[in-house]
């Protein structure tokens, strides 16, 4: 058992994503209380938004927020899964080091959590950044500016509109309705390019 009696909702709208059961809304914090655990929401003060406020007002209310908050673990709760995709890591980043321990925990399935350590969030956060600029600067390398002013890759001539029209038309497709999620998440690895139809 983690002993979680406080979660703190930090997103910026807690009623978004596709998780309608972690909606705010007095049946999500009744549900809770139920079993012990208070519920906040600190989204207004330590949401997404709220991340280009700066460091120190953001330590500043985190120091609120631990002032407040009862004795033992809370759980920072965000809107994505994944904490390297997340504004709770950087918010994590902001607590003061050694007074605390940050495990990150997800969903491995809907049963079972999984933890990583901060430095393990940390790491794969910045082997995601790193990926990410790796692959801006090929694609700025591969364009230059022409003397009219627009962009144009290296080595291919514009295609026209019926010429695009049908390179895209020969592509296979991918339906939302009929493909299942393993499927998607091999298709989406798999390097082919698909025409997707929502």
């Amino acid at each position: 058992s983690l002993d979680v009696k406080l979660p703190v909702d930090v997103r910026g709208n807690p009623k978004a994503g596709r998780e309608e059961q972690l909606f705010k809304g007095k049946d999500f914090t009744k549900a809770l209380l139920t079993i012990g655990v208070r519920y906040e929401y600190w989204g207004d003060r330590l949401g997404e938004d709220q991340m280009c406020d700066g460091p120190e007002e953001l330590q500043r209310v985190l120091k609120g927020l631990f002032a407040s908050a009862p004795q033992g673990p809370i759980c920072i709760l965000g809107h994505m899964h994944e904490p390297h995709k997340c504004h709770r890591l950087h918010l994590c980043d902001l607590l003061p080091p050694g007074r605390n321990s940050v495990q990150h925990l997800m969903w491995e399935d809907h049963r079972q959590t999984k933890s990583l350590s901060h430095q393990e969030a940390k790491t794969l956060y910045n082997r995601w950044v790193s990926y990410f600029n790796e692959c801006l600067e090929r694609e700025k390398q591969k364009r230059v500016v022409t003397n009219s002013g627009k962009w144009r890759r290296h080595g291919h001539k514009r295609l026209g509109e019926v010429e695009a029209a049908t390179i895209a038309n020969s592509l296979p497709v991918l339906s939302w309705e009929s493909t299942s999620s393993a499927e998607w998440e091999e298709k989406l690895r798999d390097g082919k390019v698909y025409r997707l139809r929502l």
